[in-house]
Formats: C-alpha cells, structure tokens, sequence
C-alpha cells in the first residue's frame, strides 16, 4: 500500500502514542473468593498479548520511519529541515538583539565621561556605552523578516513534497495499524 510522507509522519505519532499508551499488569490483587490459577492465566494471557501487539506496533512504527528517513532523502526534505533550523537559530539571536538599547551619540558619551572627570564625589566612575546603533538594528530587523520569508517557504515547500511523496508500506504493517484502529 501507498501512502504520502505526511500520512506516515501522523501514522508513526499516532502509533508511539498507542505504543506509550499502553498498560502492562505484572500485579494484580485477588479476593478470596478467586481461583488463583484461574486469575494468574488471565493476567499472563492478557500481558503476552499486549506484549505481542507492542512489538508488532514498534515495528510498524520504524518500518514507517524508515520509509520516512528514506523519502526525506529522495526529496531533499532532510536538508530543507536542517536549513529550517539554521533558519530558526538565526532568527532567535537577531531577535535577542534587536531588543538591546542602542549607542548614545558621542557627544552624550562624552558629556558623561566629562560629568566623572569634574565630580567630586566618587559614586560612580564608569558609562555604560552601547555600541549597536540604529541602523545595526534595523538591519538585523531586516535579517530577521527574510529569515522569517525563506523559513515558510522552506515550510511550503516541505508540506508540499510530504503531500506528493509517496511511500510503499508492508501489508503488515498496514494490518497492525488497522487493528489497533489507527487507519
């Protein structure tokens, strides 16, 4: 069976969460009015099935992200990711940036420098000087709109190819997942 990129990413989320979802009982408690072997070979019963279907569900899941990793490498989706992240980076240092005060004009520098040189008193002996201006800011400002452009349209283009992309999945797998009602 066929199915997109985008339909084996959801399939494999959805097969970790029944995967995480699922209970293994090793203890249990029993009234006195049990049959203790009776009770113990339905638990046990009950636990090797579970065990069977995590294992059948485990598989599932890595056949689908194997044929993910396989269809992000004949799509090229894998380097627009990492060019997604490098992006992301980008943009979360410039915007760190741009929110830090900017360089006073020199004469207010040295207008405060000149203020300690006269004082008399020694409260303080130093200026904070900022050294990014203006124009620093909003070219880092400008960095960060195009960052912000080239990362959705990587994006697009990623949604797209995951919507043509198609990806051949074993009729075991598709078995699993439609008895554990995921398709």
């Amino acid at each position: 069976m066929n199915i997109t990129l985008r339909k084996a990413k959801d399939l494999r989320d959805s097969l970790w969460t029944a995967i995480n979802d699922m209970t293994f009982v090793t203890q249990f408690e029993m009234t006195e009015f049990q049959m203790p072997v009776n009770a113990v070979a339905q638990v046990e019963e009950t636990f090797a099935k579970n065990l069977i279907n995590r294992d059948a569900l485990l598989l599932a899941m890595y056949e689908l992200e194997k044929h993910i990793e396989k269809g992000y490498m004949m799509s090229e989706i894998g380097n627009m990711m990492s060019d997604i992240d490098l992006l992301k980076i980008q943009i979360e240092f410039f915007e760190q940036l741009i929110s830090r005060p900017v360089m006073d004009d020199m004469t207010t520098i040295t207008g405060k420098l000149d203020k300690i040189r006269k004082s008399t008193t020694a409260d303080f002996s130093t200026v904070t000087v900022n050294v990014l201006t203006k124009e620093d800011i909003t070219g880092f400002t400008s960095i960060i709109a195009q960052s912000k452009r080239s990362k959705q349209h990587l994006e697009d283009q990623i949604l797209e190819m995951s919507l043509r992309t198609e990806l051949e999945v074993s009729e075991q797998a598709i078995n699993t997942l439609k008895e554990n009602g995921i398709i």
